[in-house]
């Protein structure tokens, strides 16, 4: 602590700064006296207008004081926050299994890091106390009740609170005040004496003076613990710790007391014959921190004969009970690794200083590939306790787009469609439908058969990139137009010939817009890698329709659905509820992009103008545009992966939850997690030192991979997974190792496992929302979905509903959640749309 001493004839800031002998302040009177001056009273001239001088002059040294006091880190000390940058980038891509460490949330940082730092203060802060008995590991099951509490026995108890209780460094002592006992002869009470002797001994002694800022961050850490949230962590911390102690006794090793009732296991490696110090170095390279640790029996301690593992830090992270499983094969992995290693140094060099100079100095390429799947793994963990958080998070971006016309990055648009009613399987009639959502313009006609079935003919045309980008409104939709016109012609020669009226025809434009009435609608922006400016804000259905009418096809534009819209319609037209005995609640897509619809009451849609509605009407579809959930970042996880992916697309900053888990990206994704690893060493190392550090010309050009190629790499189980061999080679010309395809399988794996995990999140928030409408029903639930992730991605559908028991929105009903596919959901939802127009 410095101590300021300004001289009459400078500026505070050029004095000398004086310290005590032991880095306290000095006590002499002067300096205590102007200890007690601001820093502003030190700057203080004798009038206004020479302090307003002073102040507007560069030349002043007070601009230095400005750089020094509130310059940042990164400005005033590159070298620690360099050092800062890389321990987050360690933590993030890590398995942390340290008993004693935790991951500290993002409120108490917030806490530690106030003026609170800046602040002294006087007297005795009767916080901070140091006692016998400790319970410093299990402070926060003990805070969350999961586990018994020593307050009851115990006079003195002391905690740290940066461990499982998740605040920050810092710690406190607790003792007992009251009768301790009565004297039997004099029948006079005995005090405890624990406070003053404490007190003396903690402050001005151990401690000195108290830190403002850890108080403040402790204190928040402390309301945290008295919540429902902190008792679920905890019970979570100890379900974790449990699945540790089951995964290694499956695998047949020993546990020190035979288990866990607490947040770690210690694990003895003496049947395993390795040490905890070879297995603890394995670990670190392959970035999981544990603690080796001596078991009874170990005959030194330099050599400890087991693991301690902690549950807290990862439990913080969001991981569960699969997550836990899957960490015990890699530390099985890394004992076993460690005993071959072992095995295979030399009988004169086999010592331990020689296990670590093989494995920390030396080229391993199967230490590296499970390095580089655990950096993937850890960065890409989705469980449960960020699932329901999430889910609650987007029933709340929900209600505020329900309640806003305006579009904002903090809230989903919730587009109004105009459509009333769901389909009931009864509607008849011949219609036509276009969809334009995608890379691909379909048109087709439907003939609903009114018996839950319909006839269906249709063409494909694929829009030219040219049209996509760097083209016009009117240059795109004249092609619609006159692929309208060809389809006619093919397959409905009667109509085109003008003899026999106009058709209606119903448009699934699959993009967002700001949808005002059934036949009108105004683009939002552009998605899924189109980029016309002069479409924006202008009415798609005019568009189309002004176009059909230049080519004198008698075809009449009289709604406009969206994909997601068409897809829940078709479902529920074709849905014959007593057979399925369920209701069709949501329509999504899990393709190129992503979105969802349902019916939501009317009474909950206020921004929307009633006089707009039909009468009678109780309710409305929404389409929610869910592809925009959190814009804002506020809870989607955040890589720099996903930074990559989304710096690269025309609409940056937006459509965030859509580029986590939609076709059209996931394939990116892998391919500059791919390159990042190349970079790093970690894969392709052989190629590396053959193209002089130079990426393969084809791993370097964007949106290369596609979904259909993660989808065989996903589930390749052939030997030494040759077909993704053979994949790599034909997509990428990339010659590959037997372990580099382990790898990239595993990331794979990873990076589609995230994607699903989040689909479940808007599937669940929606349902939770919805039940309510069907309480006195009691058929169980189905999703309309449409897109190729959902229907060929290996496992997705799986995954989805995996992670949507587990947000369990239907808890405490007895209905089930099944996901359909919509065949032609866009096509035929657009032609129940048109049915319905006036």
């Amino acid at each position: 602590m410095a101590t300021i001493s300004p001289k009459p004839e400078k500026h505070a800031f050029e004095d000398n700064i004086h310290l005590s002998p032991g880095g306290h302040p000095a006590t002499h009177t002067t300096t205590r006296k102007r200890r007690s001056s601001s820093l502003i009273q030190h700057l203080e001239p004798d009038n206004l207008e020479t302090k307003i001088d002073q102040s507007l002059n560069p030349n002043v040294n007070a601009n230095w004081v400005h750089s020094k006091v509130e310059g940042h880190l990164k400005d005033t000390d590159p070298e620690v926050d360099s050092i800062i940058k890389a321990e987050i980038d360690r933590q993030k891509h890590s398995i942390v299994l340290i008993a004693s460490e935790n991951f500290t949330t993002t409120a108490v940082f917030d806490a530690l890091g106030t003026p609170m730092c800046n602040k002294y203060s006087e007297g005795y802060p009767g916080a901070r106390y140091y006692g016998v008995v400790d319970m410093a590991h299990i402070s926060g099951l003990i805070a969350a009740g999961v586990i018994p509490s020593p307050f009851e026995y115990a006079d003195v108890v002391t905690t740290t609170t940066h461990k499982s209780l998740r605040g920050p460094r810092g710690a406190m002592i607790f003792f007992r005040r009251g009768v301790r006992s009565v004297n039997p002869k004099t029948g006079q009470e005995i005090l405890y004496d624990l406070e003053n002797p404490i007190n003396f001994s903690v402050f001005p002694g151990h401690q000195g003076g108290p830190h403002n800022h850890t108080i403040a961050a402790l204190a928040t850490a402390l309301k945290q613990a008295a919540t429902p949230e902190f008792k679920q962590y905890q019970e979570q911390v100890l379900k974790n710790a449990k699945v540790l102690e089951e995964e290694f006794n499956s695998k047949g090793y020993n546990l020190v007391s035979n288990g866990t009732d607490s947040h770690m296991v210690l694990v003895s490696l003496k049947d395993k014959q390795i040490d905890g110090a070879r297995v603890e170095t394995i670990c670190e390279k392959i970035n999981i921190a544990l603690n080796k640790n001596s078991i009874p029996g170990d005959k030194s301690a330099l050599v400890p004969g087991g693991v301690r593992i902690g549950a807290p830090a990862m439990s913080s992270r969001g991981l569960g009970e699969e997550d836990f499983k899957k960490i015990v094969g890699y530390i099985d992995f890394a004992v076993n690794y460690a005993k071959e290693i072992q095995a295979n140094l030399p009988k004169e060099a086999n010592k331990l200083k020689d296990f670590k100079n093989k494995v920390l100095n030396g080229e391993d390429d199967k230490l590296k590939a499970v390095k580089a799947e655990i950096s993937q793994w850890a960065d890409f963990a989705i469980d449960k306790q960020f699932l329901v958080g999430a889910t609650e998070q987007f029933v709340k971006s929900m209600d505020e787009g329900l309640k806003h016309s305006a579009s904002a990055k903090e809230y989903m648009p919730m587009i109004p469609t105009f459509v009333t009613g769901i389909p009931t399987g009864k509607e008849t009639g011949l219609y036509l439908a276009a969809d334009l959502g995608g890379t691909n313009f379909r048109v087709c006609s439907i003939k609903l058969n009114g018996d839950h079935t319909h006839e269906l003919k249709q063409s494909k045309f694929k829009i030219p990139l040219d049209l996509m980008k760097n083209s016009t409104a009117d240059a795109l939709f004249s092609y619609l137009a006159k692929k309208v016109e060809a389809f006619l012609d093919e397959h409905h020669k009667e109509y085109s010939a003008n003899t026999n009226g106009s058709l209606k025809l119903g448009f699934t434009f699959s993009f967002p817009v700001d949808q005002t009435a059934l036949n009108r609608g105004k683009l939002i922006r552009w998605t899924k890698g189109f980029d016309l400016p002069d479409c924006v804000n202008k009415d798609v259905v005019e568009l189309l329709q002004s176009h059909i009418d230049l080519l004198g096809v008698k075809v009449d534009v009289v709604a406009l659905a969206n994909d997601t819209v068409g897809t829940l319609l078709s479902r529920a037209y074709s849905n014959n509820e007593a057979k399925t005995h369920a209701n069709t609640v949501l329509g999504c897509i899990f393709g190129t992009g992503t979105n969802g619809a349902y019916f939501e009451k009317l009474s909950n849609i206020s921004k929307l103008d009633l006089t707009t509605v039909p009468k009678g009407a109780t309710g409305m579809v929404i389409n929610t545009e869910w592809g925009s959930f959190d814009n804002t970042l506020k809870v989607l996880p955040k890589t720099k992966y996903d930074d990559i992916v989304d710096k690269e697309t025309a609409n940056q900053g937006y459509h965030l939850f859509e580029k986590r888990i939609s076709g059209m990206f996931l394939g990116e994704l892998l391919r500059v997690i791919l390159i990042d690893l190349f970079e790093r060493g970690f894969i392709f190392t052989e190629l590396f030192e053959s193209r002089r550090g130079s990426l393969p010309h084809r791993l370097s050009e964007p949106w290369l991979l596609d979904s259909e190629v993660l989808s065989y790499l996903q589930i390749d189980d052939s030997t030494d997974l040759k077909m993704s061999q053979l994949v790599l080679e034909n997509h990428l010309r990339l010659p590959t190792t037997r372990e580099e395809r382990l790898v990239i399988q595993k990331i794979t794996q990873v990076v589609s496992h995230r994607a699903a995990y989040l689909s479940s999140i808007p599937i669940a928030a929606i349902v939770g929302r919805v039940k309510d409408q069907y309480k006195n029903d009691d058929r169980d639930f189905e999703i309309g979905c449409d897109g190729s992730v959902v229907e060929f991605y290996p496992g997705f559908q799986e995954k989805i509903l995996e992670a949507f028991n587990l947000i369990n929105p239907l808890e405490g009903t007895n209905k089930k959640l099944s996901l359909k596919i919509a065949k032609d959901g866009s096509g035929v939802g657009a032609a129940l749309c048109a049915s319905v127009a006036i």
